[in-house]
């Protein structure tokens, strides 16, 4: 069984407490996680490691090599964090 990647645990306790990003415990670049993206509300198309939006904007020259992307978040998330959306 492999170790979860060093980020995880600072991911995890970024989107328990609801905020826009941290900072990667191996590369000290900040990281947005969901909570972020979803309060910009589009993809910005840099293949993100925590895009909510399926990478819908990544063209196929930035899709990363044998990644594929994030699932989508729940809509309950969505609703919570941005309800504007869901509106059609």
């Amino acid at each position: 069984m492999t170790s979860p990647p060093p980020w995880h645990a600072a991911h995890a306790a970024a989107f328990r407490a609801r905020e826009a990003g941290y900072v990667d415990p191996q590369t000290g670049f900040r990281v947005t996680t969901e909570i972020g993206h979803l309060q910009r509300g589009y993809c910005c198309g840099e293949a993100c490691r925590h895009c909510p939006f399926e990478w819908a904007s990544v063209t196929f020259a930035k899709m990363p090599a044998g990644q594929t992307p994030p699932p989508p978040v729940p809509l309950a998330l969505m609703a919570e964090v941005n309800p504007d959306l869901l509106q059609g």
